[in-house]
């Protein structure tokens, strides 16, 4: 049987952050991964570092991602110095289309100390004058920023494994003893002093309390030129991402209980459609890339952080917004494992304990 101090099940941005911050307080990580470091939700994600419509979600999610939020330009800029790979972190703000909702935005980025600007439709036009909408309104946050998630996660597992993580690939955990503290996986048992579960998705299947089901999105990559979308564009639940290089990262579906990750050729239609009817000269730029991710979702979309038993705990259940509240909540996790008194309040996270 092998042991481990910390073994951690699963090794996506949950995963992966919860490492990089226990590192830091000097335990010994292992962490275990069904497949490859970095290959499921949040690497299929846009990198919008803010809940979509923050307004439409709970206290509970906002804290966390603005605790989280002014950390991502030093981590990139730490990650890049260690491991060579650019997270890409860009300040793009966000152009939000859906201007319906416009007095409760304001209300809510006065309460949360978010800036906020609201453009008629002439500001819009010289605002982006690629774009073409019959909106007449438009939402500006200008301190909404992205990330490039797929190089964000490349790097953290770099990162994570330079700081002396042993992270093991290809090892699927089939069931989790709590009371024994250990971990099944086909290449044989785990024994750890503590045990932390972040595994997307699959949490409900190793911890059956966690209400956590797969939710599939769609998404497609456009290869326009180096500065055709200056910023994150967004309406009706669905986006437009620039990368730096030119790159727009469009999405997304939302298909509850969807564990398939072959992308449909009519839905890569539908959000190139998309991107098109808005930004009509994108016709000229191929789509190279479609593809799906199984998000973790969640009815609320409060994720579970805190002890299950006696030396079990768990980081999941982010559902859309696991990269954007990465830190703060693998800090959280943190600080209750070092028995600290956290910086937030870790009611809303509690999960349910070990029937």
């Amino acid at each position: 049987m092998k042991t481990a101090e910390v073994l951690i099940i699963g090794g996506g941005i949950s995963g992966l952050m919860t490492a990089w911050t226990l590192l830091a307080e000097g335990r010994q990580v292992t962490l275990l991964e069904r497949h490859v470091c970095g290959r499921e939700a949040s690497w299929a994600g846009g990198g919008i570092l803010s809940p979509m419509y923050p307004w439409r979600y709970p206290d509970a999610v906002n804290a966390l991602a603005k605790a989280s939020q002014p950390h991502f330009e030093a981590l990139a800029v730490e990650l890049k110095a260690l491991t060579g790979i650019d997270p890409e972190f860009f300040p793009t703000g966000m152009l939000m289309l859906d201007s319906e909702q416009w007095e409760t935005a304001q209300a809510w980025c006065a309460r949360w100390g978010y800036a906020l600007e609201i453009l008629d439709d002439r500001a819009l036009a010289l605002f982006e004058p690629r774009l073409r909408t019959e909106r007449r309104l438009g939402l500006w946050m200008p301190g909404i920023n992205s990330i490039r998630n797929p190089r964000l996660m490349k790097a953290l597992a770099t990162a994570v494994r330079l700081r002396g993580v042993e992270i093991v690939e290809h090892a699927p955990v089939e069931a989790v003893e709590v009371a024994a503290r250990q971990v099944i996986t086909p290449q044989g048992r785990w024994q750890a002093e503590e045990i932390v579960v972040t595994a997307g998705a699959w949490s409900h299947g190793l911890l059956p309390q966690l209400e956590i089901e797969p939710v599939r999105g769609q998404m497609i990559a456009i290869d326009a030129p180096a500065g055709f979308l200056r910023h994150m564009v967004m309406e009706q639940s669905r986006y437009l991402i620039p990368r730096r290089d030119g790159l727009i990262v469009v999405g997304s579906t939302v298909e509850l209980g969807r564990w398939d990750k072959t992308p449909d050729a009519d839905v890569t239609h539908a959000l190139r459609d998309f991107a098109l009817e808005r930004y009509p000269e994108l016709e000229m730029f191929e789509v190279v890339h479609a593809w799906a991710g199984i998000r973790p979702g969640k009815v609320d979309s409060v994720p579970y952080i805190g002890p299950v038993a006696e030396g079990v705990w768990v980081n999941a259940g982010h559902y859309r917004n696991g990269v954007v509240t990465s830190i703060a909540s693998a800090r959280l996790l943190a600080d209750l494992m070092a028995g600290r008194a956290p910086k937030l309040d870790p009611t809303p996270y509690r999960p349910p304990s070990q029937c």
